[in-house]
């Protein structure tokens, strides 16, 4: 709804102008304003509606940090799960190069009793 401002003084002179009693004039113009503006937002409205909508987006921002800390946690537990899972990866380097050097020495036997 898109607000209408009106003079009512110039329209309660403009209808004297035409002939209305002064009185008549300026309830008529008092009565037209008054239906005009009922139901409009005054500022302390909006100032309370404002308030109120900070007041949430506080209650939503405190939310999300909650969330974000969550996340956070979760991040520092994957990140101990990656670092196990490299020393398990460190480990099996470390055997596979032990299977390699067995790999050869069996290769040596083998060629010890095919040589003999």
């Amino acid at each position: 709804m898109q607000a209408t401002v009106i003079d009512t003084l110039r329209y309660a002179v403009r209808l004297k102008e035409a002939g209305v009693e002064p009185a008549h004039a300026e309830a008529m113009s008092r009565a037209l304003n008054d239906e005009l503006t009922e139901g409009l937002a005054t500022k302390a409205d909006l100032d309370s509606g404002v308030t109120g909508l900070k007041a949430r987006f506080d209650t939503v921002d405190a939310r999300f940090e909650a969330v974000d800390a969550r996340f956070e946690a979760i991040d520092a537990r994957f990140e101990a799960i990656d670092a196990r899972f490299e020393a398990m990866d460190s480990r099996f380097d470390a055997m596979d190069t032990k299977f390699d050097a067995m790999d050869t020495k069996f290769d040596a036997m083998d060629t010890k009793f095919d040589a003999m």
